[in-house]
């Protein structure tokens, strides 16, 4: 047991926060050996979020498309606190100046709310079936349909109730779309137009 836990403090590594975005949910930490990791909200412990310049530990995973952070926790937090740095952003429904606070669904990150009037900020769960045809939750277009859901449709009473209508019954659908090749093909060409569309 005990070399269990020597071994899983041995693939720790600290590091720092390069650049971290509570808007997009992902940013890069530099290791102490001036190596570069991706990393997201999904890979952080806890129920803060990360800022520039904090210290933090993490788990190193080597992938396609690079190193990539897991396992972060924040060891120490930045001392370069500035006016010109001031990570908080206005909560949408009250308009206090906030830093969001993550809650997490078994383990995985849900939604960002305001500390004060409880407000949802911003939602991680994935656009179901847009993740089952393109098989991705990190792809450009998954992320380009979420930016949308989460900065236009949630700013109005139309658009959230499109969104809660939605949720309620996408995900069975995304599940039998799963192995579905020819049908997510043309739902695929169809998301591919619409991105295009709120991109452009």
């Amino acid at each position: 047991m005990c070399n269990q836990f020597q071994a899983m403090e041995n693939l720790m590594e600290n590091g720092k926060v390069k650049w971290f975005s509570q808007d997009k949910g992902y940013g890069f930490i530099t290791s102490n050996a001036g190596e570069d990791h991706h990393f997201n909200v999904q890979g952080i412990n806890g129920p803060d979020l990360p800022s520039n310049g904090d210290g933090v530990s993490f788990e190193s995973k080597t992938g396609n498309k690079g190193k990539r952070a897991v396992n972060v926790t924040i060891t120490s937090k930045s001392s370069k606190v500035t006016r010109n740095s001031d990570d908080r952003i206005n909560c949408p429904s009250c308009h206090k100046k906030i830093v969001p606070r993550m809650i997490t669904y078994r383990g995985k990150p849900e939604k960002s709310v305001c500390p004060y009037c409880a407000a949802t900020v911003r939602t991680f769960s994935n656009c179901f079936i847009a993740t089952a045809v393109y098989g991705d939750p990190c792809c450009t277009e998954v992320r380009a349909l979420r930016k949308f859901r989460d900065e236009k449709l949630l700013t109005n009473t139309l658009g959230s109730l499109f969104v809660k209508v939605y949720y309620n019954i996408s995900p069975p659908i995304a599940n039998w779309l799963i192995g579905r090749e020819k049908i997510s093909k043309k739902i695929r060409t169809t998301l591919n137009y619409l991105v295009k569309h709120i991109t452009s």
